[in-house]
């Protein structure tokens, strides 16, 4: 909705400028051990994903925080040893959401890093780029950039099969807990 997507773009722009404002007071000591292209990184990409996730969880919660809590009160008033089983795939689930959610957490650490080398190569291959020609190390450069882009894409392909994982695994402890409440059920009623 219009409103979600004001509220991540002032979040981003927030970041983007306090995240600005921090850097130019730093020492010169950190912009020489650390590359343009790091810097540029994270005013520009780090604080997209940042604001992209911010919007979406605070959306998620209020939507979906609601729904939950009087779907537990209707399920407790109508059935309670029913719903206390079918409560029994929240530690699985729960395991899943901690061991996926560290897994896409450490991917996306290390993709911003290699993300920061891709940037730092761009700057610093254009801004040189008359000292490439000169030197004649077009294809050098060539082969560099192909091999810091070969392993963003590796790390974006274990990002996605990590995410395409989630969905089945938590549908399968969700299968089971259904599946106990089903029986639970069927044998209370017989």
């Amino acid at each position: 909705s219009y409103f979600m997507q004001f509220v991540q773009l002032k979040v981003i722009r927030g970041l983007q400028v306090e995240l600005y404002e921090h850097m130019l007071t730093l020492d010169m000591s950190y912009y020489s051990e650390n590359s343009t292209g790091g810097f540029i990184s994270r005013i520009s990409y780090d604080t997209n994903l940042l604001g992209g996730a911010a919007a979406g969880t605070i959306s998620n919660l209020l939507r979906e925080g609601f729904t939950v809590i009087f779907l537990l009160g209707v399920l407790f008033y109508r059935a309670f040893e029913l719903a206390l089983m079918a409560l029994i795939g929240l530690p699985a689930s729960g395991y899943l959401i901690v061991y996926f959610g560290r897994r896409v957490r450490k991917l996306s650490k290390s993709r911003q890093e290699m993300m920061e080398g891709v940037l730092s190569h761009l700057e610093e291959t254009f801004s040189g780029v008359r000292i490439v020609k000169a030197f004649c190390m077009e294809a050098f450069e060539g082969a560099e950039f192909h091999r810091v882009t070969k392993r963003v894409l590796k790390n974006q392909l274990k990002t996605a099969k990590v995410n395409s994982l989630t969905h089945p695994a938590m549908d399968l402890v969700a299968g089971f807990a259904i599946s106990g409440v089903i029986l639970y059920g069927g044998n209370s009623v017989i």
